[in-house]
């Protein structure tokens, strides 16, 4: 009977080593692709993108509510080095009571973000930093491209970050042993979900690159929760051998309040990015039409 006992009690001993070190290695294996996300992002050279952002600010006090919400939505391709890229794009901002048409701010409240209308929207051609040139339809009905700062209705763009700004590559690297780690025949999901109030710096400075916002710094200090959630993903190319960048995305929840003043705020802000044709873009052609000054 001991021996029985001493037998069962070895095997259940070899599973629990077997499985801390199955995890011990998956958490490895998690770092190390993060590590290689981050690699690959910063050193691409092209790449076709979609890049959409958008947040929801939801204030509580003083008997009523108000909704703020921000959106950019960008989809083309670009070119490092020399910078050179195309685009279709759209930005909308906006702010709701909850007093004037109740039905209509509940409507908002179930609504996660803005709809994408690219076709509201513009076409930018950069070829090179600091020259965008613009394309509308004019009041003669007809597609026409204009140097930015010859629109008396349009703000100079800037080259999309697309999530490879050293302020989203350090926070990947910040937290890259907390990342989980799954994977199909086509792809490796990396994720990572936690409390992250007591790193304000980090998240400001990622937040702060992509949305003008005063609320890490002049609300710091009325800041209950800072929760994130960062998804991955990596698609395997040449037979699974190397991993090269497909997606990134974040959710940003914030919540205050103001003890003093009596109100609430919540905050979602969300950042998500698709590449394709990593390192495979061939040449950006000026667009027909586009006369360059």
């Amino acid at each position: 009977m001991k021996n029985i006992r001493k037998v069962i009690l070895t095997f259940l001993t070899l599973i629990l080593v077997l499985n801390l070190s199955a995890c011990h290695s998956s958490s490895n294996n998690a770092k190390r692709d993060v590590n290689t996300f981050i690699t690959e992002l910063r050193d691409t050279k092209s790449v076709e993108y979609v890049s959409q952002v958008y947040r929801k600010y939801l204030y509580t006090g003083d008997g009523k509510r108000t909704i703020l919400n921000e959106m950019e939505t960008r989809q083309g391709m670009i070119q490092f080095e020399p910078q050179v890229f195309l685009e279709v794009s759209n930005s909308n901002k906006g702010k709701l009571d909850d007093f004037p048409s109740p039905a209509l701010f509940e409507e908002e409240l179930i609504t996660i973000g803005t709809p994408y209308r690219l076709d509201h929207g513009g076409s930018i051609y950069s070829p090179s930093k600091g020259v965008t040139y613009t394309g509308y339809v004019n009041k003669q009905k007809q597609f026409e491209w204009r140097k930015a700062e010859d629109w008396s209705f349009v703000r100079e763009v800037e080259a999309p970050k697309l999530g490879r700004n050293e302020e989203f590559l350090k926070l990947y690297e910040t937290y890259s042993d907390k990342f989980t780690r799954s994977e199909d025949n086509q792809f490796v999901y990396l994720e990572f979900n936690g409390d992250v109030k007591d790193n304000l710096d980090l998240i400001e400075a990622f937040h702060s690159s992509v949305f003008e916002s005063n609320m890490f710094t002049e609300s710091r200090d009325i800041i209950t929760a800072v929760d994130i959630q960062i998804k991955l993903v990596m698609e395997k190319v040449k037979d699974g051998n190397k991993l090269i960048p497909s997606e990134a995305k974040i959710i940003l929840t914030t919540s205050l309040e103001n003890k003093e003043e009596k109100w609430t705020a919540k905050s979602e802000d969300h950042f998500e990015y698709y590449y394709r044709n990593l390192n495979n873009v061939e040449e950006i052609k000026k667009p027909e039409g586009v006369t360059l000054k």
